[in-house]
């Protein structure tokens, strides 16, 4: 379930999401003011900046190791300066929707929690009178989908290690 969130234009905790489904970034309305803003969660944030790294580095890579032109002292130069253009350009877009969430955070009751808001999408759960959550990634940091991407190719290449493993042991 979405959270509410302290809108920046007018201080109020009226910023609710107003989307019943999971999506990059999430749109939330200012039921005092009618701001519109869209977030994207933290954890998709992380995600993001660890994917386009990755490509930033294979993209000088291969600018710098697999071009016909890397022997030259010039096209090496043009590489780094391509790749510090992508860089430059994936950190501000990623530090521009972190501020979004520092501009709007969370709402918060007087002990502290975070306040939750239902839509007409979602139903209360009744056993223990809390609503479910809205979206898995969405309670996940941006640690988490920093991490997350690196994680799942370890575990690929592990698993494709162990294949091979089993297969140049047991079966040639």
């Amino acid at each position: 379930m979405p959270a509410i969130r302290k809108c920046a234009k007018c201080g109020e905790n009226t910023l609710i999401s107003s989307m019943g489904i999971f999506k990059a970034s999430r749109p939330y309305q200012c039921t005092n003011c009618d701001m519109i803003i869209k977030l994207t969660p933290l954890a998709m944030l992380g995600m993001q900046f660890t994917v386009l790294t990755a490509l930033s580095i294979g993209a000088l890579s291969w600018l710098i190791f697999f071009s016909a032109e890397a022997t030259k002292l010039s096209s090496i130069i043009i590489a780094y300066a391509v790749w510090i253009f992508m860089s430059a350009a994936v950190i501000g877009v990623i530090i521009a929707k972190i501020k979004n969430h520092s501009k709007n955070p969370y709402a918060l009751d007087g002990n502290g929690n975070i306040l939750q808001s239902y839509s007409k999408f979602q139903k209360q759960d009744k056993q223990d009178n809390k609503a479910p959550t809205d979206s898995w990634i969405e309670s996940k940091s941006l640690l988490f989908g920093l991490i997350s991407p690196v994680l799942l190719i370890a575990i690929v290449i592990a698993a494709i290690g162990l294949l091979y493993y089993i297969d140049t042991n047991f079966f040639n």
